[in-house]
């Protein structure tokens, strides 16, 4: 009774509560929306965390693949080339010696060469120095090889212990003598150990004797065949004393099978 009677005062305790509702709400829709923006940070968060490491997976994968093709590069290199001198080895020499006959079918105009190396008198060499240095000089034979025959066509095989094989093309024979030649002296250069001093039967001087086979598109010879060319004319160049070059065509096929030894 201490005021006036009013619609105001009658209904204070009501406004009073829906003012505090209405407080409430306020206060409970900033809580929501700041718990929203909350869970939006926390889920921007959750993407970052996703995508980083989804680009670390990426570039592990990424890693892993290029070892493993890495990996797969070096045990083809080794499956196809010799351990000690790089070069081509023994067991790709029958495929590569068969896919350029039949290429050979396909240029009329060219020769192709097949020349089996034997170094002269290398056992005695590799006996009397060590193997280490027979070794030395085999890198060294390598290396001179990949020097005279580094042209597109040309290929390096080393198919046996002191034994190595050139393959390659011409269009002119005078050009093939004058190639091994050069070759044949170059490899007089190369030098040989000294310590201790040779005895007899071992070479003072590296030499080697070279069979060449030759055979066109004119005639279609197997691998054997071409093979047993070259490697007659390297034993005839052994039974006439050594470090020299023997040729044989393909008009001469008497067979020598040595090839199914590679």
């Amino acid at each position: 009774g201490l005021l006036p009677s009013s619609w105001l005062l009658e209904n204070a305790l009501n406004l009073g509560s829906l003012i505090e509702i209405l407080v409430l709400s306020l206060a409970l829709a900033y809580r929501i929306n700041e718990l929203k923006q909350k869970d939006l940070v926390s889920q921007q968060q959750l993407i970052e965390q996703k995508e980083q490491l989804n680009a670390e997976l990426q570039q592990r994968v990424e890693t892993k693949t290029r070892e493993l093709q890495n990996l797969a590069d070096k045990l083809e290199r080794e499956s196809i080339t010799d351990a000690l001198t790089g070069l081509l080895n023994r067991r790709t020499f029958y495929p590569k010696l068969e896919s350029e006959l039949r290429r050979l079918q396909r240029e009329p105009t060219q020769t192709l060469c097949l020349t089996l190396l034997d170094l002269d008198h290398f056992k005695a060499l590799n006996d009397h120095y060590g193997h280490p240095a027979g070794d030395r000089v085999l890198e060294n034979v390598s290396d001179l090889l990949q020097l005279h025959w580094k042209r597109s066509g040309d290929a390096v095989f080393r198919v046996g212990g002191e034994e190595f094989a050139i393959l390659f093309y011409t269009r002119n024979l005078h050009t093939v003598s004058e190639r091994l030649e050069a070759f044949r002296q170059a490899l007089k250069t190369i030098p040989l150990p000294i310590s201790p001093p040779p005895a007899d039967g071992v070479p003072t001087q590296l030499t080697a004797s070279l069979g060449v086979g030759l055979v066109s598109a004119l005639y279609s010879l197997s691998p054997d065949e071409l093979y047993a060319m070259a490697d007659r004319a390297l034993y005839s160049g052994k039974d006439r004393g050594r470090d020299c070059i023997h040729y044989c065509s393909a008009t001469d096929r008497t067979p020598r099978p040595r090839l199914e030894h590679l």
